[in-house]
């Protein structure tokens, strides 16, 4: 069984000290739990969210002939309705509650090398997903293969499908 806890706290104040003087000020907590369970040819999951969102936002002029309406434009002849007239600040206070429940399956990885010039292969029985871009491969030392992806830097990896398994 494997398990993580996660949290990410993020805070931002942004403003500008001439006319007009927006001042922006938000906050987002979040954190997470999660379990995993391998069996047989499947990892089960389950993932807990909670999140807790404030923002207040104003905007200001310090002009001592009049206050100007505002309009916050957001294209297409559209506006913003929290900041449309004399409005001149919004408040917004939100939390996130959510689960994931998943099941992957687990595929079986072959992955292969050459050392001193002859071909050689090994199975690791479990692969995790890291992106889309970026693999990563973790083998133990004692692995034979090793010697062969550090000389070439060089490697293949395969998943096997169950078809191959006939012909295999």
């Amino acid at each position: 069984m494997t398990y993580a806890i996660e949290g990410e706290y993020s805070a931002r104040l942004a403003y500008r000290t001439i006319d007009p003087r927006p001042n922006n000020l938000s906050s987002d907590f979040k954190i997470g739990f999660g379990l995993g369970l391998m069996k047989e040819k499947y990892f089960y999951a389950i993932d807990i969210a909670l999140g807790k969102y404030k923002q207040t936002s104003s905007i200001k002029t310090y002009d001592q002939v009049s206050t100007p309406t505002f309009f916050h434009l957001t294209g297409a002849g559209n506006d913003y309705y929290r900041f449309r007239g004399d409005n001149t600040s919004s408040y917004y206070n939100g939390k996130n509650i959510g689960a994931t429940l998943a099941l992957y399956p687990s595929p079986l990885i072959v992955v292969g090398a050459m050392v001193e010039d002859k071909p050689t292969w090994t199975l690791v029985a479990h692969a995790g997903i890291m992106a889309h871009s970026h693999l990563m491969v973790s083998l133990v030392q004692a692995h034979y293969i090793n010697r062969g992806i550090r000389e070439n830097k060089k490697l293949s990896v395969n998943v096997v499908d169950a078809s191959w398994l006939k012909a295999a």
